[in-house]
């Protein structure tokens, strides 16, 4: 990944990480919850169980691994990449508490992460849209990925970020500092942050720098993604 975007993006996680709240999902009680809701959304998504069942997974871009621990617990032994140390500690701390399975977990750029093995499923999920070259990222994700595999792909499109790219465009018309930003933020959008929290068990801040204050948003078209796959 670009070194100028990796610093912008880890000088804004530094401050707020969204990641940050996987501390209330080491004792077990938290985190039977937590992969019960997770479980549901992949099978809603039509992915039935079986294929996770001793998979071998990659998960590019885990964070702290609140949402990779699933894929452990469907059976896949995971090998999970992040870049940001403190999220790769916080992975590495989670998994060394929960796992089921063998996993690795290595603390490096994903553009510079490298290796032979292909793997059955590859997970590229809320972070194409942040590099340099999201396109890219994707095309990668697909390199790792066997030819009768699933990739699990989470990324901002033009249509689907239409909404978020609105208000970043009303907060940097109005805003002139990062305090302001923020201000405005929870001034303007108190519906959109109600639901975030809630849904996405962040804080109001924790959202605010995900969404608005985070410097990178590179949002691909759906047909940019579907020739991605056709050539690979």
């Amino acid at each position: 990944m670009n070194n100028k975007i990796l610093k912008e993006l880890n000088k804004v996680y530094s401050k707020q990480n969204p990641s940050v709240y996987i501390k209330n999902f080491l004792k077990k009680n938290r985190i039977k919850n937590l992969v019960e809701n997770r479980k549901k959304f992949l099978l809603q998504l039509k992915l039935p169980q079986k294929v996770f069942e001793k998979s071998y997974l990659l998960d590019l871009g885990c964070g702290s691994g609140q949402n990779s621990i699933v894929y452990d617990f469907l059976g896949a032994k995971c090998t999970l990449v992040e870049f940001n140390r403190h999220s790769f500690q916080n992975t590495k701390k989670l998994f060394n508490v929960h796992a089921n399975n063998s996993f690795k977990v290595i603390n490096k750029d994903i553009f510079k992460f490298k290796t032979k093995k292909k793997f059955d499923i590859v997970v590229l999920n809320g972070v194409a849209h942040h590099t340099f070259d999201p396109k890219k990222s994707i095309d990668l994700a697909c390199k790792f990925l066997k030819r009768s595999g699933f990739i699990i792909l989470g990324v901002s499109t033009h249509a689907g970020w239409f909404q978020r790219n609105l208000q970043r465009a009303i907060l940097y018309t109005v805003s002139s500092t990062q305090e302001e930003i923020i201000k405005n933020a929870k001034n303007l959008f108190k519906n959109h942050l109600k639901r975030a929290k809630k849904f996405g068990l962040r804080t109001n801040n924790q959202v605010i720098y995900d969404t608005y204050v985070n410097p990178t948003f590179n949002c691909v078209s759906h047909n940019e993604v579907i020739n991605i796959f056709k050539k690979n």
